[in-house]
């Protein structure tokens, strides 16, 4: 008799053990794509695609055994954060997480000042600057993940003198013209 034991669901670039127990005979695998060994009874594959691997026993008496496995690779996904990078102080800032592919679950970190840390989209109230990571996951487990960096720009007070009082009547108007020196924010 022949047995197979190994996980038959992978992301792109893992890899797995597969067995083949025997009670007698020489074990070949095929294809030997993604193999590290095609002869072993013990092999790790790590296949670019869903492969069927065959295993065939061959007995000293020249009897032929074969079993199959099929070890599935799942796609895997992209993300990319998207989102107003730039706010000021006490604004909410809209972000998002795009994906190539559907997912199952979205995980933001850090969570404080999010209004939903495992939504596909959320709003985001920093008080100071912060990088919101974002993880997202398939049904089959495959995972990607990006960030985005929210600036909080603090509001900037400014004085103005204009020297002197002045006193307007009831329906007067007086016009009063204000000059300012330095920069003034972008």
């Amino acid at each position: 008799t022949l047995g197979l034991q190994g996980d038959t669901q992978l992301c792109a670039g893992e890899s797995t053990q597969l067995q083949a127990t025997s009670d007698v005979g020489n074990i070949r695998w095929s294809p030997s794509e993604g193999l590290t060994c095609d002869s072993c009874a013990e092999t790790d594959a790590r296949p670019l695609r869903t492969t069927t691997y065959t295993a065939t026993v061959l007995t000293a008496a020249g009897c032929t055994t074969r079993d199959s496995i099929t070890v599935r690779v799942a796609e895997p996904p992209t993300a990319t954060a998207v989102g107003d990078t730039a706010i000021c102080s006490g604004s909410i800032a809209n972000l998002r997480v795009e994906t190539s592919i559907p997912i199952s679950r979205v995980r933001w970190t850090p969570s404080n000042g999010l209004s939903c840390d495992s939504c596909p989209t959320t709003l985001a109230s920093p008080t100071a600057t912060t990088t919101y990571r974002v993880q997202v996951e398939t049904a089959e487990g495959c995972q990607a993940e990006d960030s985005v960096t929210v600036e909080v720009s603090q509001p900037q007070h400014r004085e103005f003198s204009i020297g002197r009082n002045y006193r307007v009547g009831v329906g007067g108007a007086a016009e009063v013209s204000i000059q300012t020196q330095g920069t003034s924010p972008t």
